[in-house]
């Protein structure tokens, strides 16, 4: 298998488009046009519609000029690699909803450009250069954004080789990281703030002593203690009564693939993942889109694999897991309590698709759930809910409203009707 190939992004997904026309006036000329209903009872804040570049009534290159309106309003757009194979091949748009509402989208190529839109999701790695090499450790030196990295074989936990210790994204509301090792585990960076921060944090600290973001900040802080756990959403299999996580591989490849300003992702091959007497190979997805707390995690996986597993880091302190109801595609397993590393309230939460379910677990480290591939690929999501993010959500009761709003966006997706 070949790193970032064969991933489908489940979005709203528009299969036709229709006839163009010209504005005189405006130097546009429409080159798509239909109809989105949100069928729900419910607010949908910034749902993220997919259009296949192929069945735009135009050819296009990078250097034209994209307009999308929702009604009359522009919206954000972004071009999108769906397939991971280095062309574009879907164009993302970001469109808000009330309650029971239809919006006419429309898709314009124009003279001039379009309104830059800010944007509200971010995805960095950064890796050490002109460092002392001292006893296994990177130490000095300063941090360089890369696009990709074949992870050196010598690297290994705490070594300092990468800022915060692999790599991180974030939307406006919440930021992650995994750690690019052996222990291959998602944490959670709490923001107080909806401005993009990832690019500074940690920036300045050089030896694996300096973790700045481990104490409050402006912005926020490291707010989850994941330890030899799941961590949130972390991918592991499940063999012999045991939670085996992404450790021993021959090699990994990691790829910052997308970078806003409605979507940004990390991909990451895994090469020879050692399970039992077995080696396999795992590609995975990891994205996160404006306005969201959940990153979508997609996965291909070797056939021979029978089940990815994931979930969440147990703690004392909040001892109460909260499970769905079975009603619906969609499901969800969570913890809610004051387990954050600022001890007040957090939310952690994992959905994934009833199709794919084949038992819950439960552990020393974690609450868990296992999954089983079709046709060697698996969707789940995961979010972190923390009460000091802005208009963050405080108490239990919400926290639950939160996840059973997200699972009817999830199990009711926007309506596309051809005009």
């Amino acid at each position: 298998m070949n790193i970032n190939k064969c991933f489908i992004l489940f979005l709203l997904v528009v299969p036709i488009v229709f006839n163009s026309c010209s504005d005189r006036n405006s130097g546009n000329v429409k080159i798509a046009e239909f109809n989105t209903v949100n069928t729900l009872d419910q607010v949908r804040a910034d749902e993220v519609i997919s259009v296949p570049i192929a069945s735009l009534n135009a050819d296009l290159d990078e250097s034209d000029n994209l307009i999308a309106k929702a009604g009359n309003t522009e919206i954000p757009l972004q071009l999108f690699d769906e397939n991971g194979d280095e062309y574009y091949d879907a164009l993302l748009l970001l469109v808000s909803y009330n309650p029971h509402e239809n919006i006419p989208v429309s898709i314009f190529k124009s003279d001039s450009a379009g309104t830059q839109f800010k944007s509200r999701v971010y995805a960095e790695l950064a890796v050490k250069e002109n460092y002392d090499l001292i006893d296994g450790k990177y130490e000095n030196g300063v941090y360089k954004n890369i696009d990709k990295i074949t992870v050196p074989g010598e690297h290994t936990d705490h070594d300092n080789l990468f800022k915060y210790e692999g790599p991180g994204w974030e939307s406006d509301k919440v930021g992650y990281r995994f750690y690019l090792d052996w222990r291959n585990t998602i944490d959670i960076f709490g923001k107080k703030t909806d401005d993009l921060i990832l690019s500074k944090v940690g920036r300045t600290d050089l030896t694996i002593e300096e973790h700045s973001y481990h104490k409050m900040s402006d912005w926020g802080m490291d707010i989850f203690k994941v330890g030899n756990s799941l961590g949130v959403g972390s991918i592991a299999t499940y063999v012999d009564g045991k939670v085996v996580k992404v450790s021993k591989t021959d090699s990994v490849i990691c790829t910052v693939s997308d970078n806003g300003p409605i979507l940004a992702a990390i991909n990451t091959g895994y090469f020879g993942w050692k399970i039992g007497n077995k080696s396999v190979d795992l590609n995975t997805r990891l994205s996160i889109t404006a306005g969201s707390r959940l990153t979508r995690v997609d996965i291909q996986v070797s056939d021979d694999v029978d089940n990815i597993t994931t979930g969440l880091a147990k703690n004392d302190k909040a001892p109460e897991f909260i499970r769905s109801n079975h009603k619906g595609e969609w499901q969800y397993i969570s913890i809610y309590g004051e387990q954050s590393l600022a001890n007040d309230n957090l939310g952690i939460v994992v959905f994934y698709d009833e199709n794919n379910f084949v038992e819950h677990g439960e552990d020393d480290l974690n609450q868990f759930v296992v999954l089983k591939p079709i046709d060697g690929f698996l969707t789940y999501y995961f979010a972190a809910v923390w009460e000091q993010e802005m208009n963050g959500i405080d108490n239990r009761a919400d926290f639950i409203e939160f996840m059973q709003q997200t699972k009817h966006r999830l199990n009711s997706p926007v309506i596309i009707e051809n005009n």
